[in-house]
């Protein structure tokens, strides 16, 4: 079986959502926007998989009592959910959804479906909803 092409499976993706050209830059990085959510997409090629992450939200510089308590939620929420996480970008100034996907094994349909599924609202939209 030859080995995978992070490339292929990432134009792929574009043939599905109609970018024809959709590509990773020379560093390995893609960045996407479905309906207003921000999604990058990293191909890392030391670990053999893909980095995907997105801000959920801003982080408040005086949040109210329950706001800690509410980022652990979302975390858990988003741990339960196949390995998803939730964390502080400081640098952003950002709530972030991260998420990673290994290569091996990923079929072109497989990588579609799990972008999809974290844009459509059953791991990644719901959380943003619920949280703030």
């Amino acid at each position: 079986m030859a080995a995978l092409d992070p490339h292929m499976l990432l134009a792929e993706l574009g043939r599905v959502v109609a970018i024809p050209d959709l590509a990773f830059d020379d560093e390995g990085y893609c960045c996407l926007s479905f309906d207003e959510i921000l999604v990058n997409l990293e191909f890392r090629s030391d670990r053999g998989d893909f980095l995907i992450y997105a801000p959920i939200g801003r982080i408040e510089s005086h949040p109210p009592a329950d706001y800690l308590g509410r980022l652990m939620q979302a975390g858990y929420a988003a741990s339960l959910a196949n390995g998803g996480g939730i964390g502080l970008d400081h640098v952003a100034g950002a709530v972030m959804f991260v998420h990673t996907i290994p290569l091996r094994g990923l079929t072109p349909a497989d990588f579609t479906e799990e972008i999809r599924r974290l844009v459509d609202g059953r791991r990644f939209v719901c959380w943003m909803d619920e949280f703030w």
